[in-house]
């Protein structure tokens, strides 16, 4: 994973891959990457508009991702 943190939400898209949201490595981050398996690759997604650590995520079955809390 590119960032170091902890409080972070993880989970899978119906495009098969899965995504690492937000987290606390010191101060909340907005960051979201996404881990592609088959290709072993990680790729940094467009920030969230609100810092957010300890939330969860969900991927929905047509991709799209909802981040709460």
């Amino acid at each position: 994973m590119p960032t170091a943190r902890y409080g972070l939400a993880a989970t899978v898209t119906s495009n098969d891959k899965l995504y690492v949201v937000g987290g606390d490595n010191g101060e909340s981050l907005t960051t979201i990457e996404e881990y592609d398996w088959i290709a072993d690759t990680w790729t940094i997604r467009t920030p969230m508009p609100t810092a957010r650590a300890w939330q969860a995520a969900a991927g929905t079955p047509n991709g799209k991702l909802y981040v709460i809390g």
